[in-house]
């Protein structure tokens, strides 16, 4: 897993300590996401209608990866029809950071598999 550097440790403690500025808000906005969840679960449950829309599912190896045919099986349990998965070798927590190629490269893959049918 790559090492976060002192500057960008330093960064993200800023953000977290002062998330009303300017440099703090995109990480507020997604702490704010957490606070969704229960809003986001109480839909998906009320909506009981299948999904064809194609769902990638990308994990970092070493961030929750074994959890993923848990979700990919849940998802499609709950009706989703196309759900897609792709594992990022190398990575944690922070894809787009630690391994962006990699992860570049998965999305494209699914983007053309979309577009081909």
């Amino acid at each position: 897993m790559a090492r976060v550097r002192s500057a960008r440790a330093s960064y993200f403690s800023y953000c977290v300590q002062f998330p009303g500025r300017w440099a703090g808000e995109p990480l507020a906005a997604g702490f704010t996401i957490f606070r969704t969840l229960p809003l986001d679960a109480a839909r998906n449950q009320a909506d009981t209608r299948p999904s064809a829309v194609p769902t990638l599912l990308a994990y970092g190896e070493y961030s929750h990866a074994t959890l993923l045919p848990t979700v990919r099986d849940g998802l499609r349990h709950a009706g989703a029809t196309d759900v897609r998965t792709a594992l990022i070798p190398g990575s944690g927590h922070w894809p787009a950071e630690e391994q962006p190629a990699a992860l570049a490269a998965i999305i494209d893959d699914f983007a053309i598999s979309v577009r081909s049918g």
